[in-house]
């Protein structure tokens, strides 16, 4: 069972600008990528049906590659204690 209709690439986590919904019931999980971080948006539920099996398994493999980059990145000595990363840029509403 498939929680999206995109298929998960083989190198997603840190790579630049990749983004997937995860549907999870009548929310989804935005999941964002970039160089420097691997961003979830929303709150969802993981419910111990299949559906929620899907969800769960396409997590994990997300977390997995995450994880697998950053253990690459510290073999290779490149991967820093805590990285400073820019503040977010505040914007006026324009509505206001």
């Amino acid at each position: 069972m498939s929680v999206t209709n995109q298929t998960l690439p083989d190198v997603f986590a840190f790579s630049e600008g990749g983004s997937i919904a995860l549907e999870a019931g009548t929310y989804s999980l935005t999941v964002e990528s970039a160089q420097e971080r691997v961003s979830f948006m929303q709150t969802f539920d993981i419910t111990r049906d299949q559906h929620g099996l899907a969800l769960a398994e396409a997590l994990a493999a997300i977390l997995a590659q995450a994880i697998d980059a950053m253990r690459e990145d510290l073999i290779k000595g490149h991967l820093p204690k805590t990285l400073k990363l820019a503040k977010p840029t505040v914007r006026s509403n324009p509505l206001n």
